[in-house]
């Protein structure tokens, strides 16, 4: 702007620091994060209008960029994904919803300053699918870990043990490094990553808090890898399907039919099952049951793509934005794979009966 003195800034009406930090701070909360068609994270962008939108943790809208791909401006659009009736109002979440209710909190006290007292915080929930663990004595039924709460399998109650306080406290800590430093050394962030799962994993479900948070990153860090590999193992892709997998289960608990990340993970689920299948060692035995080989994984290729296809027309509007066409496209190709497969299998028995016993 070519400002170079207080005198310039005053003419713009910033007479001290006090006036910037409440420019910074007006921006800050007022902007949205500028997202990819796979909702990474490309920059920040403001929209006067849908900032007028308030905050709520069981959000009936969402705001997408729905064709920022290359060549094509990214605009800003807010899709209803849960029915709103006339005198409704629009609410959207400013916060990740997958996360407990005292992260959320936090968060939005730090940043937004204020307490959120929406329907899902104000819900008294027996037991919430964001923050629990197993049981530590049937390890079947799930206990709270912020208060003291029966098992909801044995109905024994107890305390946490110190040790599992404190693999949770370093599951979070691991977590926030990790994602600090996924791009910059993905490597590492691969390995700690893969580590912390297998200190959250035994204790709690899919859908706590951190294992998920721990299992979407690892996601992604995996699928990263595999793309800059040269070749990949049968195992390996395998492990990422069923990764990705739980990643699904977990999201479709927890989020509305429709919202973009829910939308998302089941799309990128359809994309893994479509990856080709490298031979395995002729002394190689098959242990997992998932996900299946050859024609019957085409087949659930399919039913993901299609499920996600009608996920990402709901949570990126009419047609799905670009991740729908792409999404499309994939279906397409599967569609012809299956195609040729039932092909080679009629003449397969065609010729079968010609030859004859």
């Amino acid at each position: 702007m070519g400002l170079s003195s207080p005198e310039a800034l005053r003419s713009l009406g910033i007479d001290s620091a006090k006036d910037i930090i409440n420019i910074i701070s007006q921006f800050t909360i007022n902007t949205f994060t500028l997202t990819s068609p796979h909702l990474n994270a490309i920059g920040i962008t403001i929209c006067p209008l849908a900032a007028l939108i308030n905050h709520s943790c069981a959000p009936n809208a969402v705001i997408v960029f729905p064709n920022s791909s290359q060549g094509r401006y990214p605009t800003l659009q807010v899709i209803c994904i849960r029915p709103i009736n006339p005198g409704d109002e629009i609410v959207a979440a400013y916060v990740d919803i997958t996360l407990p209710k005292g992260i959320r909190q936090k968060f939005l006290k730090e940043t937004y300053a204020f307490d959120c007292k929406c329907t899902e915080c104000i819900k008294e929930l027996a037991l919430d699918p964001r923050d629990c663990l197993f049981c530590l004595e049937c390890r079947e039924g799930l206990i709270s870990t912020r208060k003291a709460q029966a098992c909801s399998k044995c109905g024994k109650l107890g305390s946490l043990p110190d040790d599992v306080e404190a693999k949770l406290r370093l599951g979070n800590e691991g977590l926030e490094k990790a994602e600090k430093v996924q791009w910059e050394n993905p490597a590492y962030a691969l390995s700690l990553t893969m580590n912390l799962m297998g200190l959250v994993s035994p204790l709690s479900p899919p859908t706590s808090h951190p294992r998920l948070a721990l299992m979407r990153l690892l996601q992604t860090l995996s699928i990263e890898s595999m793309s800059t590999k040269e070749s990949d193992t049968s195992t390996s892709v395998d492990d990422v399907i069923r990764l990705s997998a739980q990643v699904v289960a977990a999201l479709m608990d927890l989020l509305s039919r429709g919202h973009p990340i829910r939308g998302l993970a089941i799309a990128t689920l359809g994309r893994l099952l479509c990856v080709d299948e490298p031979e395995l060692p002729s002394d190689a035995s098959i242990e997992q049951p998932f996900p299946p080989r050859g024609y019957q994984r085409l087949v659930l290729a399919k039913s993901t793509l299609l499920r996600a296809v009608e996920e990402l027309e709901i949570g990126f509007g009419p047609g799905g934005g670009t991740l729908g066409t792409e999404t499309r496209q994939m279906l397409e190709n599967t569609d012809r794979e299956l195609a040729i497969f039932e092909r080679g299998v009629r003449n397969a028995k065609e010729s079968l009966k010609q030859t004859g016993p």
